[in-house]
């Protein structure tokens, strides 16, 4: 009886071929009804008015990075759940402390809490989970941003007001201190709950850079934009998130993409739409893992073509 034989150079296909079968198995059992959670305030809520208007959020970057969820799940557009607050500041989003005057009317504004100001968006997400998962769908996108609101109330006060532009930047830097604590405790919570969701956390823009750098605000608010984008630059690799620049395409465009020239800083439509460019941009970058399965797949690619070399 001839003995069977088995060339060994030939594994190294077997394996790329099992890694392609199982990865478009995984993709066909994925739930097609998944969820994208925004969280955060003036921005994250889409705001371009002041005072905002009612909506349950489902506008500004938030709808336009839903559309591009949907447009890479076969056309299937994400549930929109929109917690975000105007006037929400990193402390508030666990107390749900309305003292500092604003927050209650964006509470109100945001249908999804049915004008009850003192629900807390740290409490509303646990809620939100819990409901998602008893409903079969998935969260698979969580967006957070908060801190702009910190330092507006910073700026508010007779301390900030009154003292050098140095001592202003050490309040600064003690605010993205407490901010970080803020945030450390917000994304634990998160990813606690939420280990396999993209977490996209956007930075913010300095809307005053038209006016040069003699002017104190423009300066202040550069200052504290740039610590906050280092903040989340550097509490992504910790929780495995996408950290989200919306400062650079706001430089030298602040006039076009703001009402900022009329005494609104927020942004219009044209500057929503930046704002998601960049988002979308980040929240379709290839997770660790994909890379991964790419480099595993070259690597064995390789050592069949090595194989088929050594035999020819």
């Amino acid at each position: 009886m001839p003995m069977l034989s088995f060339n060994l150079s030939r594994r190294p296909a077997c394996w790329l071929s099992l890694i392609l079968i199982l990865s478009a198995a995984n993709s066909a059992k994925a739930d097609p009804i998944q969820t994208y959670v925004a969280l955060g305030d003036n921005l994250a809520f889409g705001q371009t008015t002041i005072p905002p208007q009612p909506s349950y959020g489902d506008q500004g970057y938030v709808h336009l990075l839903a559309n591009a969820l949907g447009a890479n799940n076969n056309g299937i557009v994400p549930n929109v759940i929109n917690l975000a607050i105007p006037g929400e500041m990193s402390s508030s989003y666990f107390t749900a402390d309305n003292s500092n005057g604003f927050r209650s009317a964006g509470a109100q504004a945001n249908l999804n809490y049915g004008g009850d100001t003192s629900l807390a968006q740290r409490n509303i997400l646990a809620g939100v989970i819990a409901a998602e998962h008893a409903a079969g769908r998935v969260i698979s996108t969580v967006s957070f941003a908060l801190g702009a609101e910190d330092f507006a109330a910073l700026q508010r006060t007779s301390a900030f007001q009154g003292a050098t532009l140095s001592q202003q930047e050490a309040m600064i830097n003690q605010l993205v201190a407490s901010l970080k604590t803020n945030y450390t405790t917000a994304l634990t919570q998160i990813r606690g709950a939420l280990p396999d969701a993209k977490v996209l956390l956007p930075s913010y823009y300095n809307p005053y850079g038209y006016l040069g750098s003699g002017n104190t605000q423009n300066v202040l608010t550069g200052y504290f934009v740039n610590s906050q984008l280092q903040l989340v630059q550097s509490l992504s690799q910790q929780f495995n998130a996408g950290a989200v620049d919306l400062a650079t395409p706001f430089v030298g465009h602040e006039l076009q993409l703001t009402n900022v020239g009329s005494g609104n800083p927020l942004p219009n439509a044209q500057g929503y739409a930046a704002i998601a460019s960049q988002v979308i941009a980040v929240a379709e970058a290839p997770e660790p893992a994909s890379l991964s399965l790419f480099a595993i797949g070259a690597a064995a690619a390789a050592g069949w073509r090595l194989g088929r070399r050594r035999v020819a």
